[in-house]
């Protein structure tokens, strides 16, 4: 291994912030586009349903965070 595990990990967290950057600068640019355009956002029901999961599941994780101590 001539990086060793440490490198790759190094490695694969800039690949992995440079494509989250990229993504939420497309996001952003979409969003200006939709503001100036006056598009209204339009959430399909499997968002929907994953934003009510995630926001259940985050519930869960911070009730068994706050009894664990």
């Amino acid at each position: 291994h001539p990086y060793g595990h440490g490198q790759a990990e190094i490695i694969s967290s800039v690949i992995i912030g440079t494509l989250l950057a990229v993504v939420g600068v497309n996001f952003l640019i979409a969003s200006i586009q939709r503001f100036i355009n006056h598009q209204s956002a339009v959430y399909g029901n499997l968002a929907v349903i994953v934003f009510i999961i995630s926001v259940i599941v985050k519930e869960g994780l911070a009730q068994f965070s706050i009894r664990a101590g």
